[in-house]
């Protein structure tokens, strides 16, 4: 399916006739104010980039994309001068995206009056955004959850006799008055107008009532959302995997289906500190796509015709009153093992568009946040509630610019199983159609051991060693073009490569070995990090 500023005009002019406001988003808290006609957000053809899908990934101006995305709440950094520091550094951290929901009770104090001005000012902050060169998934709710209080509701939506969440006409006259506020700002930033860089758009959060009620609701928001010039793939975020709201593709027995272009859920299966602060075991890593069980609870294969999409994926987890304090300890265990077992896990169940939450911390200020949490949102989240940067980021470094260099990772089907020579370990095996690369997850099994073995597998006619110690996972690539070398396997990973320079990275003092044969010589050599065990981030060259 593809989308862009044209086929989205297109659809305007069928779309529902709703109240539509308008709002001035560079002056004071304003009134808003209604209309009845289609919104045509400015357009910039020679920058403008197509959004489409397949069952594989995004397609973002003709050029498959894994969508390697973090979660930041700027109403939880309240300080203009902090966004760009911030985004700066999930860029450098190996982000391509930032997720922001948007709080709506943070811009709306009274009925029709809305702020976008000062630390509200989402118009700047989608702007910096772009800037900083990430694509943006925006997540207005109205419903955000997020442990703020009243998930976001404005607390005069309670003087109204209507249910919310439903399509009760009370409440829909207050969520298109949102929609028309916000929707004016995000459509203004869409890459499909060539005047910025958001590429998704969510609807509502984790609505887990499945009535008529609800599913006029969300067919509401989503011509709301198209009339006021959203163009871009719209979604919703499944609470767990219920298989609830799949696009009409999807035939999935089991599923509920709904008024959406794509199927998104979350999980956090990593598990959580013990009450006592201590990290406890590892929790094992589920295969929520095409290496798992399948079918509507599946996760990404209740909907086999859209990208594997998980929107909310455990980068930490909140804290609660009464607590010892376990945000360094949930930083420690959500920390790099856990990100190569469980993000490693994901991309080899073909889950292309990813989002982890958290990825920044921040701090509930004033009467922001929900009962269940106090005001730090730490999270033990990547980038702390003080924008210094964890330990844990390093294993998410090299995840994120590995997914965004290897580019067959965008499209790959699974391959035939893989034997190993020790059962304690296991290999989750995918491959490209188009260029035949083959890639090989090893983790233990189960996921949540941390035994150390060593072991061998085949690839073709070779026998691979490798070794796994600890909570660890690695992803080797085989039969791949890189820098004008064939690799024909390595057991050091890739990070990233550019204008003939490969970076590959692997565990401290652990030898590993490229294999690769050159165009001009088919022979196979060699490859050694410089005639030393590869060390964490050793650069390895052909010699």
């Amino acid at each position: 399916m593809r989308f862009d500023g044209s086929s989205g005009r297109r659809a305007l002019a069928t779309a529902l006739a709703v109240l539509v406001g308008t709002l001035l988003a560079t002056s004071a808290p304003t009134q808003a104010s209604a209309t009845s006609q289609p919104v045509s957000p400015p357009h910039n053809a020679s920058t403008a980039k197509t959004v489409s899908f397949d069952q594989y990934s995004m397609i973002i101006g003709g050029e498959r994309t894994f969508v390697w995305s973090g979660e930041m709440h700027p109403f939880r950094i309240p300080s203009v001068a902090l966004w760009r520091d911030t985004l700066e550094k999930m860029k450098a951290t190996g982000f391509n995206t930032v997720s922001f929901y948007f709080n709506w009770a943070y811009h709306s104090p009274a009925p029709g009056v809305y702020d976008f001005t000062g630390v509200r000012d989402m118009d700047r902050l989608l702007t910096i955004a772009e800037q900083v060169g990430l694509y943006v998934i925006a997540r207005p709710g109205p419903y955000i959850n997020a442990e703020v209080d009243g998930g976001g509701f404005p607390a005069w939506l309670t003087t109204q006799a209507g249910r919310a969440r439903t399509d009760a006409p009370d409440y829909l006259a207050a969520t298109d008055e949102w929609q028309s506020a916000i929707d004016a700002i995000i459509a203004k930033h869409q890459i499909t107008n060539g005047t910025g860089s958001v590429i998704l758009y969510q609807v509502e959060n984790e609505l887990a009532a499945t009535g008529t009620a609800q599913r006029n609701y969300l067919q509401h928001l989503y011509d709301k959302a198209r009339l006021d010039g959203i163009e871009v793939p719209i979604f919703h975020n499944d609470k767990g995997r219920n298989g609830y709201w799949v696009p009409a593709s999807s035939t999935v027995p089991g599923t509920v289906p709904g008024p959406l272009d794509m199927y998104a859920f979350d999980g956090y299966p990593g598990g959580t500190c013990r009450t006592d602060g201590t990290v406890g075991s590892p929790s094992a890593a589920p295969d929520w796509g095409i290496q798992g069980a399948g079918g509507a609870k599946g996760g990404a294969t209740a909907s086999p015709n859209t990208p594997g999409f998980v929107a909310e994926f455990g980068g930490g987890w909140f804290d609660y009153w009464g607590s010892v304090g376990t945000y360094p300890c949930t930083g420690v265990r959500e920390g790099n093992g856990y990100e190569r077992v469980f993000y490693g896990t994901n991309i080899a169940n073909r889950i292309t568009v990813q989002n982890f939450y958290m990825t920044v911390g921040g701090t509930s200020w004033g009467w922001l946040p929900a009962p269940v949490v106090y005001s730090s949102y730490d999270y033990g989240a990547a980038i702390g509630e003080f924008r210094e940067l964890k330990a844990k980021n390093e294993a998410l470094r090299t995840l994120g610019y590995f997914v965004q260099t290897v580019k067959p990772l965008t499209k790959v089907e699974k391959g035939d199983d893989v034997p190993t020579s020790s059962a304690a370990v296991r290999i989750e095996h995918t491959v490209n159609p188009d260029t035949g690369t083959n890639f090989y997850f090893a983790v233990h099994n189960p996921s949540n051991a941390t035994t150390d073995d060593s072991f061998t597998f085949p690839i073709g006619d070779h026998t691979v060693p490798l070794r796994l110690a600890g909570q660890d996972a690695k992803t080797l690539v085989a039969n791949y073009e890189m820098e004008g070398n064939h690799l024909v396997y390595s057991t050091s990973e890739i990070e990233t490569h550019l204008r003939g320079v490969a970076l590959l990275h692997g565990r401290p003092g652990r030898a590993a070995r490229p294999f690769c044969a050159t165009r001009r010589r088919p022979r196979s050599r060699s490859c050694t990090a410089r005639r030393t065990p590869l060390t964490t981030r050793r650069p390895a060259t052909c010699v």
